[in-house]
This record gives C-alpha cells, structure tokens and sequence, in this order.
C-alpha cells in the first residue's frame, strides 16, 4: 500500500539508462519545485519490456542546491542479507559516483533541461 506523500503532489521522472540512474523532479500543488531525487538503479530487457530495479543509493537535490546521499545503510543491510551481490553493489557504486561527479561539475543541469523542457511541451499540448 502507498502512503500518500504531503512533501509533493506530482513531477517527472526520465531514466537515464546508460548511467545507472533515474532523474525525478517532484513539485507541490503550487507547481513549485521541492526537490529533484535521483535514483540508482539498474536495468534489464526482456524480449517485451525494459525492467528497472532500485538499487537503494539516493541523491536528492533542493532548490538552494544542497544535496545529500541518502539510503546507504539499506546497501549495507541487503548485503550482510545476501540481497545485493557483488557485482550490483558494485554497478551502484559506480553510478552513484558517476552521478556525484555530474552534480559536482554542473553536468546536472543537462538532466534538468532535458526534464523541464519535456515539462514544457506537455504545458503547451
């Protein structure tokens, strides 16, 4: 069951397949930002569908620009677990430092761009 969210009320999401990781920007009822999320993930494809699982490393985003990780001792616990396996552990890594490293050197506005102007067209239909 999903636990209705106060936070924000909708936004839009892109997968960015390439790089591991899933861009959401989530707005509240006034359509102002609240935070851009960022999820790693990882993907795979059958012969009909593209699948995408969460592999627990967040990055969220506020307007002001400050950042924070988030959800890393759930990487841990599915480890001891078993959950995750080496090799998924490692992809996430990765890609999480890979998206810091955009955040970090500006790249992250090409993310941002590319959701709000699909935002915009959808405005305008």
């Amino acid at each position: 069951m999903l636990t209705k969210r106060h936070d924000f009320t909708h936004g839009y999401s892109c997968y960015y397949i390439y790089k591991n990781i899933k861009v959401s920007k989530f707005l509240n009822d006034k359509d102002e930002l609240v935070y851009w999320y960022c999820d790693i993930i990882d993907t795979y494809k059958d012969s009909e569908k593209y699948i995408f699982n969460d592999l627990l490393a967040d990055v969220i985003i506020y307007p002001d620009g400050y950042y924070k990780v988030v959800d890393i001792d759930e990487i841990a616990e599915c480890e001891e677990k078993g959950i995750l396996t080496k090799e998924m552990i490692i992809k996430l890594m990765r890609s999480l430092d890979g998206l810091l490293k955009d955040i970090y050197s500006g790249k992250f506005q090409e993310y941002k761009a590319y959701i709000e102007g699909f935002e915009e067209k959808e405005r305008n239909k």
